[in-house]
């Protein structure tokens, strides 16, 4: 697994990154838009906008996570590369960029993704019943900081 910088021309490959882990994960609601938009959307906004890190396994994406000014807007990850280190890779990599700290947000139902940032450092700071989520699902904020600041 090799981990690069998005690209441009990433959003196709980013979207079956994000539908593949989505399906997968059977605890997290709906999509809040059309499935059409998300490829649009992945180029025209979260490219431009985020830093992005692609996992990629003999030149197929496997995992992306996209970072804005010290917040873990997205990262997924496709199911069959789940315990192979990937998320945890791409975390790493954030941490780098934002020594810092990092805050993402995570649906309270995510019991899966609470504990694995949980083992990567990350510690609860305040719970939301979902008013403020397009999904209006209860979340939970996150905040990792390093050690030694």
């Amino acid at each position: 697994m090799i981990l690069r910088p998005g690209r441009a021309d990433d959003a196709d490959a980013l979207g079956a990154v994000f539908l593949a882990a989505r399906a997968d994960a059977r605890f997290l609601p709906p999509l809040a838009h059309p499935v059409e938009t998300l490829v649009p959307f992945l180029r025209d906004r979260v490219l431009p906008r985020c830093r992005i890190r692609v996992a990629a396994d003999a030149g197929r994406a496997v995992g992306f996570l996209a970072l804005h000014d010290g917040w873990v807007e997205h990262l997924y990850v496709i199911p069959e590369a789940h315990r192979r280190g990937v998320g945890r890779t791409l975390l790493d990599d954030a941490k780098a960029a934002s020594p810092e700290g990092l805050t993402l947000w995570c649906f309270q139902r995510n019991i899966p993704a609470l504990a694995f940032y949980a083992a990567q450092g990350f510690v609860e700071v305040e719970r939301t019943g979902g008013a403020g989520n397009e999904e209006r699902e209860p979340d939970v904020r996150l905040v990792w900081r390093p050690l030694h600041r």
